[in-house]
């Protein structure tokens, strides 16, 4: 596989990434039983770490980067339904601005408040990718593996992290724990 290629695929990753946790945040802070606009109204008053979210969203996906994350910082004051997924979408934001130190505090952070959920662990490998610490992208990337049998696993992240280590594998040389790796990412696919 060619670097263009390699490349590209890791940006679609990136953004799935980003898709899966924006929805995943929309979805568990969806009120779908408010009756009237009143109540819906005295809802957002209490809630404003809702609409901060909803602006941060809006210019992420415009590559507004720094004015997303001042938007998820104000969200976090406001005292969000689900913090770590504020801090999950604070570490793409940091990547792609490639502040790779401070993408990876904002994931130990989510880590520190939900440990259970492997999305912020392939993140922080791809963070590691990015910045060159083949050692700490290992070390993520066994880690998510370690949770593939948690009820919240995702079967295409576990495949693209058994993919990810074959990858690594072939690049040292080790074929043969390369193939094991493939026919496991295959596995999950």
């Amino acid at each position: 596989m060619n670097k263009k290629t390699y490349d590209y695929i890791i940006l679609i990753l990136i953004v799935l990434l980003a898709l899966v946790g924006i929805w995943r945040y929309t979805k568990l802070n969806r009120n779908s039983e408010v009756p009237s606009a009143r109540v819906k109204n005295a809802a957002r008053q209490e809630r404003p770490a809702s609409r901060y979210i909803s602006l941060a969203k809006e210019e992420y996906f415009k590559g507004n980067y720094r004015q997303a994350i001042k938007l998820w910082e104000q969200s976090l004051d406001a005292k969000p339904y689900h913090p770590d997924l504020v801090y999950h979408d604070l570490g793409l934001c940091y990547m792609n601005l490639k502040e790779y130190d401070k993408g990876i505090e904002a994931l130990d952070k989510a880590i520190e408040l939900n440990p259970d959920y492997i999305d912020f662990y392939y993140l922080k490998a791809v963070i590691y990718e990015q910045s060159g610490n083949t050692a700490l992208y290992r070390k993520n990337l066994e880690k998510v593996i370690s949770m593939k049998d948690l009820p919240n696993s995702k079967k295409t992240v576990v495949s693209d992290t058994y993919q990810k280590l074959a990858e690594l594998e072939n690049n040292a040389g080790n074929y043969k724990k390369a193939d094991e790796y493939v026919r496991l990412s295959n596995e999950y696919h």
